[in-house]
């Protein structure tokens, strides 16, 4: 079936390759290994391989990547003779597959990379030594000229281009970047010495240390002209990039060389190391290929045997020493080379090298023994051994690497940087890259852009599983210890974010605030899982949760639908996945601070956000978080306001109970796993929006039930779609439930449908009093009509409402809508109230719990003025700040509250805290005047639920009773019914 023609049409050759693929893919299966090597022998593989098609057509080019994918995976320490030709130093399907490795097509550079690594992993001398010497330095070296590409459109297209308007092309290309790391990490992850030590001395030399670290210190937007991938030259990134692509360096990869080089470079490094004098350097993958490959080995040899803080000047030394240094950014070129052209000069220039070592080496064995010996190339099994020793032999000018112990590196590191002893203090002399993430936690007048990234580059580099204690120690981003804690600066800043955020009109959003709470976390945690936070570090954290709380609070007492509100962004808040890589991996945050400038600079002036949004381009879309978490924009509207408050309080609540304050909540993750805190362990939240209701037995779907425990009813089921059922109706005390008899058990039942009676909605039909309406909504998404409600209701209101940024209604879909029909008009009715009485008991009881967790004593009605913002001035004097009245709704729009929002804002931040008086209301016919609660103690906040020596009247509110109607009393109604 090899059997091959090149004159033959080219949909013959397509049904050839295709057969031979589809063939040579089962052959695992359908032939034996001696079947195997006889249709591999006659060569006609490597022929069908080498020959040029025209690969401008997609489906050849397909079906031809697709066969040597599979030919890859038959290649083995058995079959590697069938493709490696060591005596000409040809590896067709190799060296074919890496013309394809930056092709267009996605799935094609998938294929190359499948490839790659099937063949790296062959464990044969010669194959693995014409890998190493002929191709891995100009592959990896185009290899990451490609990552340097990817890198640089994403910094033009958030740089320089609309970002809104390219966001699908920001997504693609920041997957692609993903996608490059992942695969050296496979690299890595293979184990390869020779393969390794080449690919870290290049991302290292020629990417990760020259553009990624050393742009941390560029805050500045590089020029457009000077900066353009397609100029002359290439500059550096905006830091802002810079910080989101090491965050995914250090987030994938966790090869430990590298990880701790880099690690040194951003916490330790100097512009002196890393920026060498400017001077022309050679684009072309190959330059001094024997340079490079020493430079690799005694570079990566030099880091293994130095100890923390040491590392990266010992492999700057070295790769010195070897005739190499970092790239200088501003001089390197782009390769003018192909990657066959590049493999094609380094097999040459590595045939040169051994040629003369052999010649020399050859002369000095005839002169001992006398006896003439032939010379090899490189590749063969001779003289691979021969060509791995020459290119470990120390040049000169390479300086020994220091004699460390690797088990004294914790104990006792470099003195320069030595770990920290309990008094002594921490500085960032020397420091620049250090320096500028510091720096960017400070949120200054302007978004929290700078410091979401910040936050993001500092937990991939604590969490990273490459990292040792002696190089974090270096920030001291250690272990804390009584004798060496942690780094007192960052934590301060820390602590200034998240006290900014706890306060009405901060800017910032709910992401940063849940990043900085796990990094607080992360690095004051012990061996023991205890937080070590000194006692000011505690009432700070203290102080400025109860803020939030008392927020919340406030907010309770002025807004009628609060309580929904609060619902709906519990459901939201654990909807969202806010584990720091998750976060990474959502690109709205690379460009969403385009939109909070806009809504910042909107609240200035109302002629600045008209002129703003008259042009689509720079219009933030509809929906405000552009389709991405609605955590990742600052909010606009009031609902947008009280939304961000409740989940500040949620995250700040959450965090605190799990972590720094566990009391019965504590968490039992081991060190360095801390994970953002699930909301259904804090028992204090338990039956909020569908966090399940602690001590209910909740059925699900399918599962059994005893029909004999319960009152049962029968009904008839009309769905939507016109289809009916017969099923039993259970009404228990917090779920409606259908269910199916079983065939197998008597006395038993299958659940065909569960919902909770508190998200259900049930009607009398007007048109047949046997019949009841009734809608099941998904748990805690009925509180989403009320916010699609209040939404519809802004818009209809709202004077610019075209040109503000508000939220979309959120898509609530029922989990059924359909009619009951039951046999009499008493089961019917009976039913709709039970259900209706039943439900109303349930929100009841969770209006006590809500103002139990919020510390309200009664909720008053709807007061004539509604107030939104509670501010606080100097003194016991407290304001209310009038937002809206009932009957000028209109005349009051959004631009005039968030002014008054960005008014309390600034009063809360510059005055006291108000007096912990107790609740007091004025007369109807003032303005509502609030004043701050009687403040309750962290552990009542963190945990409301009441004792068992409280107030026993109150526990029994919160209590549902069983449902048990009496058979007798149906009975009698039934027989009533039917005698009429």
């Amino acid at each position: 079936m090899f059997v091959f023609s090149c004159s033959k049409p080219l949909i013959f050759f397509l049904k050839i390759l295709l057969i031979t693929e589809q063939y040579v893919s089962s052959t695992s299966v359908d032939l034996t290994q001696s079947a195997l090597d006889y249709l591999l022998s006659q060569n006609h593989t490597n022929g069908i391989i080498l020959h040029d098609f025209d690969f401008s057509d997609e489906e050849v080019i397909g079906y031809y990547i697709a066969f040597l994918k599979s030919l890859s995976f038959r290649v083995n320490e058995d079959t590697i003779n069938f493709f490696y030709d060591e005596a000409q130093s040809s590896f067709p399907l190799y060296q074919r597959a890496l013309r394809f490795f930056n092709h267009s097509e996605t799935m094609v550079r998938i294929a190359v990379r499948t490839i790659t690594l099937n063949i790296f992993k062959v464990r044969n001398v010669p194959c693995a030594m014409y890998v190493y010497a002929c191709t891995s330095v100009p592959y990896f070296s185009h290899l990451t000229e490609e990552m340097r590409k990817t890198a640089s459109a994403i910094n033009d297209s958030i740089c320089f281009h609309n970002r809104l308007v390219n966001r699908s092309r920001i997504e693609d290309l920041v997957a692609e970047t993903s996608d490059h790391l992942h695969y050296i990490d496979d690299i890595f992850s293979l184990g390869i010495p020779d393969l390794t030590n080449v690919l870290f001395f290049i991302l290292l030399q020629r990417l990760f240390l020259p553009l990624y670290v050393h742009s941390l210190t560029k805050r500045h937007l590089p020029n457009n002209s000077t900066n353009n991938y397609k100029g002359s030259s290439r500059g550096y990134f905006f830091h802002a990039v810079s910080m989101f692509l090491l965050s995914q360096v250090f987030t994938i990869l966790h090869q430990p060389d590298l990880i701790r080089v880099l690690s040194e470079a951003i916490l330790i490094g100097d512009l002196t190391l890393l920026c060498p004098a400017a001077q022309a350097t050679s684009g072309e993958a190959t330059g001094d290929v024997v340079a490079h490959l020493r430079a690799a080995h005694h570079g990566k040899r030099a880091v293994k045997m130095s100890p923390p803080g040491s590392r990266l000047a010992a492999f700057l030394r070295t790769i010195a020493g070897c005739g190499c240094q970092i790239s200088s950014v501003e001089n390197v070129q782009a390769a003018s080379s192909t990657l066959d052209e590049d493999i094609a000069k380094c097999s040459l220039a590595i045939q040169d090298y051994s040629a003369v070592n052999n010649k020399s080496n050859i002369s000095s064995d005839e002169n001992q023994s006398g006896v003439p010996r032939d010379s090899s190339s490189p590749t063969s099994s001779s003289s691979s051994s021969d060509f791995a020793s020459q290119i470990a032999v120390t040049p000169l000018a390479v300086p020994s690497p220091p004699q460390h112990d690797p088990s004294e590196r914790n104990e006792r590191p470099d003195e320069a940087h030595s770990q920290p002893s309990a008094g002594s203090g921490f500085s960032l002399t020397s420091k620049p890259f250090l320096r500028a993430l510091f720096r960017s936690l400070e949120v200054g007048p302007g978004t929290d852009y700078d410091t979401f990234f910040a936050l993001s580059l500092l937990i991939a580099i604590k969490q990273n599983g490459g990292e040792d204690e002696g190089t974090l120690a270096l920030a001291q981003l250690h272990t804390p210890t009584q004798e060496s804690p942690c780094n007192s600066m960052l934590i301060t800043k820390l602590l200034d974010i998240i006290s900014d955020a706890a306060k009405m009109g901060s800017r910032v959003r709910v992401a940063t605030l849940n990043l900085a709470l796990f990094l607080l976390v992360l690095i004051t945690r012990d061996s023991s899982r205890v937080c070590q936070l000194t006692e000011n570090q505690r009432q700070q954290v203290q102080a400025t949760f109860m803020e939030s709380h008392l927020l919340l609070h406030n907010l309770y007492m002025t807004e009628p639908d609060f309580g929904d509100i609060f619902e709906y962004e519990v459901c939201r808040f654990r909807s969202q996945g806010l584990s720091p890589s998750t976060l990474l991996e959502n690109t709205a945050f690379l460009f969403n601070h385009v939109t909070d400038a806009l809504k910042l600079s909107s609240y200035q002036s109302e002629g600045n956000l008209t002129e703003t949004h008259k042009t689509p381009a720079m219009s933030p879309q509809h929906g405000g978080s552009l389709g991405g978490s609605p955590y990742a924009t600052l909010p606009f509207t009031e609902l947008e306001h009280i939304q961000r408050a409740v989940a500040v309080f949620l995250c700040l609540h959450g965090y605190l109970s799990t972590y720094i304050f566990p009391g019965t909540n504590g968490g039992g993750e081991p060190q360095n796993e801390v994970k953002p805190p699930a909301l259904e362990r804090v028992s204090a939240l338990s039956s909020f929006g569908n966090i399940p209701t602690s001590g209910k037995v909740v059925v699900s779907v399918s599962d059994p039930i005893d029909i004999a425990a319960h009152q049962i009813f029968s009904c008839e089921i009309e769905h939507e779609s016109g289809r009916t059922e017969k099923r039993y109706l259970i009404i228990s005390d917090v779920q409606f439930i259908l269910v199916e008899p079983s065939p197998r058990k008597i006395g038993w039942g299958t659940v065909t449908f569960a919902g909770l009676l508190q998200d259900t909605v049930l009607k009398m039909d007007a048109t047949d009093c046997h019949s009841l309406s009734i809608i099941v909504y998904k748990p805690g998404e009925r509180s989403g009509l009320t916010i699609a409600r209040i939404i519809t209701e802004a818009a209809g209101t709202n004077s610019v409402s075209s040109q503000v940024p508000t939220s979309s209604p959120p898509n609530v879909f029922p989990l059924m809508n359909a009619k009951l029909r039951f046999q009499n008009a008493i089961q019917c009715s009976t039913i709709c109230t039970l259900v209706t009485q039943q439900s109303e008991r349930i929100r009841a009881s969770k209006q006590v719990k809500l103002r139990r967790l919020l510390n309200v004593q009664d909720k008053p009605q709807r007061p004539p003025v509604h107030a939104t913002v509670l501010g606080a001035s100097s003194g016991n004097r407290v304001e209310a700040f009038e937002l809206r009245q009932p009957n000028h709704r209109a005349d009051l729009d959004d631009l005039k509250r968030t002014r008054l929002l960005d008014m309390a804002s600034r009063r809360l931040r510059t005055g006291a805290l108000p007096p912990t008086n107790a609740l007091r209301r004025t007369p109807a016919s003032s303005p509502v005047i609030l004043v701050a609660p009687v403040s309750p103690s962290l552990s009542t906040a963190l945990d409301p639920s009441p004792k068992e020596s409280g107030d026993k009247s109150t526990v029994k509110i919160q209590e549902i009773p069983m449902v048990d109607l009496s058979r007798k009393q149906t009975t009698e109604a039934s027989a009533a019914t039917s005698s009429e």
